[in-house]
């Protein structure tokens, strides 16, 4: 049997020490033939694809998409059926590259920032590229706001999770504009660390004829964020068949309560407080539209598996407001949800 070894972050230059995973083109558990390119790896002048000398299998990752990581660390382990490991290590050349390097003079440093020129990886350009998406409005998570590929990669989608929006909620606003132009919308992100929902949920599943739905959990961490005073109310809302079905509930309510409540949900679209839309599948981020006459509108991402690490499985929620509604309150607002739904036994004390 093939020995399992070591992939080291390559070389890609003389002056290189550190690169970043860009993105994995191969699942832990999967196998590749000789020649297959295994992952992106990423530095501020090029991006290159790291190929299989020789056919094998990815056995696990040990850094994830964005991370950076030195020359020679070790970034997964793989088995290769002919390769020949040295100590148990085996380093390969990246080759193949996916983006040329930029002009010399693109990576001198100087003195102020040029707002006006767009600061972003090759592999950053080459993504955005080909999935239509325009730069400008993006801001970079790297060093003096260059754009990097796991911004692109989430920018995208998001656009692909905004294109992705049901029917229902369609509807609704050609019969009830938008309550703001879009330019006037601003939203909040947060990722969920979901386990010990997870966990509550398959505990409390055993002592009920079928487990709470994603979305009663949602409901009440909503309500209990918003009105923590547990007499006023809190109006959810739904996308149903013909508009969005809302729940008036308290922070006294219990998941039992908001259970049962939402098989008898009554459309009313004219007003509320958070409207939510939900998404399953591997759709991460869902940013939603503003319905007239609500608050906010709380997108929810699918429940993805998370490798690595204390946290299991984890979604992501994004927040959509308008300019009546305070940035710092909806951030703190989002906070208050998340941390609801990380510590699920606080939803259910009185």
């Amino acid at each position: 049997m093939a020995e399992v070894v070591d992939l080291l972050m390559p070389k890609l230059g003389l002056t290189m020490t550190e690169g970043t995973v860009a993105h994995w083109l191969v699942a832990p558990g999967a196998r590749f033939a000789a020649g297959d390119a295994v992952v992106v790896i990423e530095t501020d002048k090029i991006a290159n694809e790291v190929e299989a000398p020789s056919a094998g299998e990815l056995v696990t990752l040990l850094s994830s998409e964005g991370e950076v990581v030195p020359v020679g660390t070790p970034i997964a382990r793989w088995r290769l059926d002919e390769a020949t490991a040295q100590a148990g290590r085996l380093e390969v050349e990246a080759v193949a590259p996916v983006a040329e390097p930029a002009p010399a003079a693109q990576f001198v440093a100087a003195p102020a920032r040029d707002d006006s020129r767009i600061i972003a990886t090759p592999y950053a350009r080459r993504l955005a590229r080909e999935g239509s998406l325009d730069l400008s409005n993006l801001a970079g998570s790297g060093p003096r706001g260059r754009i990097k590929a796991a911004d692109v990669l989430q920018a995208l989608e998001a656009k692909a999770a905004a294109q992705s929006i049901a029917p229902a909620p369609i509807a609704m606003q050609r019969a009830a504009p938008m309550a703001a132009p879009a330019a006037a919308l601003s939203f909040v992100v947060a990722d969920v660390d979901v386990s010990a929902l997870r966990a509550l949920d398959a505990r409390l599943a055993g002592s009920r004829d079928r487990p709470f739905e994603r979305r009663v959990y949602l409901a009440l961490a909503c309500i209990k964020a918003l009105h923590a005073d547990g007499e006023t109310p809190v109006r959810l809302g739904f996308p149903g068949a013909d508009g969005l079905a809302t729940l008036d509930g308290t922070a006294r309510d219990t998941l039992s309560a908001i259970a049962a409540r939402m098989s008898h949900l009554q459309t009313d679209s004219t007003r509320g407080d958070v409207a939510i839309y939900m998404i399953e599948g591997r759709v991460r981020q869902l940013v939603p539209a503003l319905p007239q006459g609500w608050r906010m509108a709380l997108g929810v991402g699918g429940v993805r598996t998370v490798r690595g690490g204390d946290t299991t499985h984890e979604m992501t929620l994004a927040l959509v407001h308008d300019a009546t509604t305070d940035h710092a309150f909806a951030a703190e607002l989002l906070d208050r949800i998340a941390a609801l739904l990380e510590e699920p036994l606080h939803l259910l004390a009185g």
